[in-house]
């Protein structure tokens, strides 16, 4: 087990966490495709602009274009932090996966030794002839009901 042991339910708040991680990624995924598309805008008015821009016009063009760059690399380093929690988050999820299937496998392991141990000690009493043989035939009816759950957890 790890320090800290996690349910089902854990899981889910994990799982939520992450999708609205992933919706946040996607809406910053769709802000820097605007931005890029503003940043491309500015580049086309330059380069394609018939006459020389004034050179009020061509400072207010670049820093637009300054401010354009700053938000895309804003945008990303925000990307980056989603990016870094999802994965952290995904980690967490898998441990709590092996946490619930070691959780499982041990309690099916300790139930099947259990009652292996059952059926052992119902088929000595099940052999001794001293019993009553309403007692011996009940016995072995409760042997056969073990085979059936050892079956199912096999």
């Amino acid at each position: 087990m790890k320090e800290q042991d996690f349910t089902n339910t854990d899981k889910i708040k994990i799982e939520k966490k992450i999708q609205e991680l992933e919706s946040k990624r996607c809406d910053l995924v769709l802000k820097k495709k605007e931005m890029e598309v503003n940043m491309m805008e500015l580049k086309n008015e330059v380069r394609t602009s018939p006459t020389y821009l004034s050179e009020q016009r061509y400072k207010s063009i670049t820093d637009k274009q300054v401010k354009c760059r700053q938000g895309i690399l804003d945008i990303e380093n925000e990307m980056n932090v989603v990016k870094a929690e999802i994965s952290r988050l995904r980690i967490i999820r898998s441990e709590i996966d092996e946490d619930i299937n070691s959780i499982k496998s041990f309690n099916s392991k300790e139930l099947l030794n259990s009652l292996l141990y059952l059926k052992s000690k119902y088929y000595d009493f099940s052999l001794d002839k001293t019993r009553i043989p309403a007692m011996r035939k009940m016995t072995q009816e409760f042997i056969e009901d073990l085979d059936n759950l050892v079956e199912l957890i096999k």
